[in-house]
């Protein structure tokens, strides 16, 4: 989607680099968001990072709203214009697990807790009930949530999320539609819970495997998961290949044969 240039017109808005804020000013692209989300009256929502609110007017609309915002003088802003809102001035990182369950989560999030932020909804979608994610992100980043086996793209953060999620970029956004300007392009991104997502026994296992292959992503994966001692033929994959070309299902069968293995009391 293109969008249109904005003139530089807050003028009053302290930029706040260390908390890595760019608010969305490009009336387009937030109604091209909103309309993506298409928020319906019986569905309860929760808004990472408002700022000044430019989408949560938009969201109103939803049965219950929640803000998450860190930052003490939008919060009073935002207290002042959507009293019904209910608003957690914290950081999102400290919110707790609950505050998703049932909610559709959406946000402009600083780019610099995307990863994280985008790891533990994928554990809080199996395990809190989110019903499906919005964010803008980083383009490299947005590239890696939807990336291909075979891909330079593909590593730990697109194996993790798209055992849980299926994911699609929705539309590019440029980086005259926010203030400050970051020196990124962006992406808004929805992620929605697989209906059928493959089975990892033991969470620990998958997340130690992930960490291991992609760690150390130049090497075969004979090599950078040696110390696991793995039955590559009872595996069914090949030790020589290299972690990018190696799909979900492979690393959800590594995964499992070392948790199985764990399990019977083997080494």
């Amino acid at each position: 989607m293109r969008s249109r240039r904005i003139p530089n017109r807050l003028v009053s808005l302290k930029d706040r680099p260390s908390l890595g804020q760019h608010l969305l000013v490009d009336p387009e692209v937030i109604s091209s968001i909103l309309g993506a989300l298409a928020i319906r009256s019986n569905e309860q929502v929760l808004e990472i990072g408002p700022g000044e609110g430019a989408l949560t007017s938009g969201l109103c609309s939803a049965r219950s709203l929640t803000l998450v915002e860190f930052d003490e003088g939008f919060a009073d802003a935002l207290r002042t214009k959507h009293p019904s809102a209910r608003l957690l001035r914290e950081d999102i990182r400290q919110t707790h697990d609950d505050e998703f369950c049932g909610r559709r989560v959406v946000g402009n999030i600083p780019y610099y807790l995307s990863s994280d932020l985008l790891l533990r909804m994928a554990n809080l979608t199996e395990n809190a009930g989110v019903v499906d994610v919005h964010f803008m992100l980083q383009m490299e980043v947005g590239q890696r949530v939807g990336a291909s086996p075979g891909s330079r793209k593909w590593g730990r953060l697109s194996v993790a999320l798209q055992r849980v999620f299926k994911t699609e970029v929705l539309f590019h956004v440029g980086a005259e539609s926010f203030h400050p300007r970051p020196k990124v392009q962006s992406v808004f991104v929805r992620m929605h819970p697989r209906s059928d997502p493959p089975e990892v026994l033991d969470r620990g296992a998958w997340e130690d495997v992930l960490c291991r292959a992609f760690g150390q992503r130049r090497k075969m994966l004979g090599n950078s998961l040696e110390s696991l001692a793995l039955d590559w033929n009872e595996v069914g994959l090949d030790p020589q290949a290299r972690p990018e070309s190696v799909d979900l299902d492979g690393f959800v069968a590594i995964a499992n044969h070392c948790a199985r293995r764990s399990l019977s009391g083997g080494a």
